[in-house]
Parts: structure tokens; C-alpha cells; sequence
């Protein structure tokens, strides 16, 4: 297996490295991923996304795990 989360150059010499292979190439991650997740993360600072979620208490985590609703998320809290 050879990681992704390497430089390009240092890919490139590992899949070469590795003699006869079978490439599968994730689309899901390397540099397209962490660059959309980035701009993702920045918009939802600035406020030009919006998370609908709900702090839930951790003591009442059971009830919540239970319920479902459209749409929302829950995010548990100390």
C-alpha cells in the first residue's frame, strides 16, 4: 500500500518502488479532498454554511440516540 498523504514526488517513488502493482486510485482523498474540505471548513466559519445540529447533554445521550429527526444532527457535550 502506498500512502497518500505524502508528498507528490514521494508517492510517485514509493508506487515505483513497489515493482509489479495494482493501482487503485481513491478519488476521496489526497490533495482535490483536503483542498475542498479546507474551503468547506472556511465557509462555515464566515457563516456561509450553516450547521442545523443540537447540543445534547451526555446524560441524556439515550434519549437522543433514540429520537430521529429530519435534517439535524445532534452533537453531544459534557
Amino acid at each position: 500500500m502506498v500512502r497518500l498523504d505524502r508528498t507528490k514526488d514521494e508517492v510517485v517513488e514509493a508506487i515505483a518502488a513497489h515493482g509489479p502493482y495494482d493501482l487503485v486510485v481513491d478519488y476521496l482523498r489526497g490533495a482535490p479532498a483536503a483542498a475542498a474540505f479546507d474551503r468547506m471548513l472556511g465557509l462555515v466559519a464566515e457563516g456561509g454554511i450553516v450547521l442545523d445540529a443540537e447540543a445534547v447533554p451526555l446524560a441524556v445521550v439515550e434519549d437522543a440516540w433514540t429520537r430521529r429527526e429530519n435534517g439535524r444532527r445532534i452533537v453531544f457535550v459534557p
